[in-house]
């Protein structure tokens, strides 16, 4: 999961794109009233995983969706923020998607009057198992020790 595609299916004029503010890089997306962005990437789980990510938005009417697809392309979005206005600070967010899920998918839409965003940093998988939620890196240390 080192990389995200824009589906062919959304106008390319909503896409996510990433930004660098000082040393640090995110993606962020704009998108008008009525309109919606979808980052994506294909996964090949064999067991169920945890997503985990920072997420930004705070204009209302806008939500962050956070979705899985299985083979059969039937979706499910248990992750989403409120519409309401928030406050613009990143919060923590994650959501839990079944073993054999194919595409992990974060969707920006914007049921607002003014032009909407969202940001999406860190995005991290985790087996259910993993319980001590280490990071790759982290678990090659450990097993050196």
């Amino acid at each position: 999961m080192c990389s995200y595609t824009h589906p062919e299916d959304v106008p390319y004029a909503n896409h996510f794109v990433r930004l660098r503010v000082g040393l640090s890089n995110f993606i962020r997306a704009r998108v008008p009233p009525g309109g919606s962005s979808v980052l994506e990437t294909g996964t090949n789980m064999v067991e169920s995983h945890t997503v985990f990510f920072d997420a930004l938005e705070w204009k209302p009417g806008t939500r962050l969706i956070g979705c899985c697809a299985d083979i059969t392309g039937a979706q499910k979005c248990p992750f989403a923020t409120p519409s309401e206005a928030g406050v613009l600070l990143w919060q923590s967010g994650s959501f839990d998607c079944p073993a054999h899920t194919v595409k992990i998918r974060f969707i920006c839409e914007n049921f607002g009057m003014e032009e909407g965003e969202c940001g999406l940093d860190s995005v991290r998988l985790h087996r259910l198992s993993d319980t001590f939620l280490l990071e790759p890196c982290q678990k090659n240390i450990l097993s050196s020790l």
